[in-house]
């Protein structure tokens, strides 16, 4: 029965990661592009090759920002799934480390 719940509990878990993730890809606000050109190219090239760059980079910046929104969800997902494998005394203990390194550090809980 507990391992039932508990793959109960990691599927959810899992369903609401996909859900969110789902919810945010098209209406997230993607961060602002703003062109940089790659280590010592502003020295060599003229403004229309400048130009032609931005471009380039405009062109894989959305595709770029929406993979960075799926990786995340799925590194929550593999998270979930890890975590589902701890026993409630077990997850409890690790709450319990990383608070006491959280006060160590002095940050505050998130």
């Amino acid at each position: 029965m507990s391992k039932l719940w508990t793959r109960g509990v990691a599927v959810g878990l899992v369903m609401v990661i996909f859900a969110a993730a789902a919810a945010q890809s098209p209406a997230a606000p993607l961060r602002q592009f703003r062109g940089r050109l790659p280590a010592y190219f502003a020295k060599v090239i003229d403004e229309q090759q400048r130009q032609r760059i931005y471009g380039i980079q405009q062109t894989y910046h959305e595709r770029i920002e929406t993979l960075k929104v799926q990786l995340a969800a799925l590194i929550d997902e593999r998270d979930a799934e890890v975590e589902a494998v701890l026993s409630a005394e077990q997850r409890l203990e690790i709450e319990r480390m990383k608070a006491a390194a959280r006060a160590k550090r002095g940050v505050e809980q998130e």
